[in-house]
């Protein structure tokens, strides 16, 4: 296996990327990515992958202190990367988004150190389509306080119709547990551009979606909504989002079995590498889900399987998984950086 090619590219400074404004606030009790240890094996840390990414010098480490090499991958192939975060809103995520949140300055800077691609788009959607700050505005009515969230402003504007349409993308997260302002993004767009002066707090902002969600969640319906071309066209909440010379990584992170979103596996796989020109090695999905048709399941006696997000998953050549419940995702994602290397060594853009 060839070793990883190394950008020689101008970028940002990791050290900068890893300074968090105030807006950062992951909470939880998440691990810090410093600290993450080396990817094992999946007896080791539950995570399961379609690309081998063994290390025969007995694991990679991910250390943010100095520069970080993975198995295999050549120069990369794509310029361009489309990240896609489906994130659960129900009432149960707020230690699963703060992880998540904590996990990413890791992915960062194993992306910036392994992948040629540096024009990235981040889109963050959750798993209903509705406006999570009705509660504490209902509050503010009669209390002149949000109680379950005294961070919201009583003077916050209504949504606007993208605000309340399943898998446009989040902007200004409201309710509990939420960022509960608008994460001011430097474009006009509802997604991060490359152009974000700080990419880390601007993450971590529109990740913390809250838990004031449904509890009918949705993620597949709100992936497919997020892809499609209602949203994607000009005009539309998510334009210019999915590009033909990028490829797609969707990570989909729930402790719920997908029981609601309409259709199958099968009619998600068509319907997501519709947008990549039928290609679906421009694709990489990763998912955090319910493990309970895992082996020594880490979600213990709340363990349920989720059989139709895992059978999409299986679906891809390029895909991983592992469980929602990892107290720490870094591995996760530092094991996923050499599957969407592989896919950015391979892809031919179109157009």
């Amino acid at each position: 296996m060839s070793q990883v090619h190394r950008s020689t590219i101008s970028r940002l400074s990791i050290a900068a990327l890893l300074s968090l404004s105030a807006c950062a606030d992951p909470g939880g009790d998440a691990t810090n990515t410093d600290d993450a240890e080396g990817v094992g094996s999946e007896d080791d840390t539950g995570i399961t992958t379609s690309t081998d990414t063994d290390d025969p010098d007995g694991g990679t480490k991910l250390d943010l202190s100095q520069e970080t090499d993975l198995p295999g991958g050549e120069e990369g192939g794509c310029e361009k990367i489309d990240f896609l975060f489906v994130i659960d809103s129900s009432g149960s995520m707020a230690d699963n988004q703060a992880n998540l949140i904590a996990s990413f300055p890791g992915l960062v800077a194993a992306m910036m150190d392994n992948v040629e691609a540096d024009d990235w788009h981040v889109m963050v959607v959750d798993s209903d389509g509705q406006w999570s700050g009705t509660d504490c505005a209902n509050a503010c009515t009669t209390l002149g306080f949000c109680p379950d969230a005294p961070e919201f402003d009583c003077q916050t504007p209504p949504p606007e119709l993208c605000d309340i349409t399943i898998g446009g993308g989040v902007i200004a997260p409201m309710g509990e547990a939420a960022s509960n302002q608008d994460c001011a993004l430097a474009s006009d767009a509802r997604y991060i551009q490359s152009g974000e002066p700080d990419l880390l707090a601007s993450f971590s902002c529109v990740a913390k979606v809250g838990v004031d969600g449904g509890d009918t969640e949705r993620p597949m319906d709100a992936m497919v909504r997020a892809l499609g071309d209602e949203l994607g066209e000009p005009g539309g909440c998510n334009e210019g989002f999915v590009r033909d010379d990028a490829i797609l990584v969707i990570t989909i992170i729930t402790d719920e079995p997908d029981e609601h979103s309409m259709d199958e596996p099968g009619t998600w796989f068509d319907a997501v590498v519709a947008t990549k020109a039928d290609n679906p090695d421009a694709v990489v999905v990763l998912g955090l889900l319910p493990d309970g048709d895992l082996g020594m399941p880490l979600c213990g006696a709340e363990a349920v399987a989720a059989p139709r997000m895992s059978a999409f998953l299986d679906l891809f050549e390029q895909s991983s998984r592992a469980s929602v419940c990892e107290p720490d995702y870094s591995p996760f994602f530092l094991d996923a950086v050499s599957v969407i290397s592989g896919a950015c060594e391979e892809f031919d853009p179109v157009g």
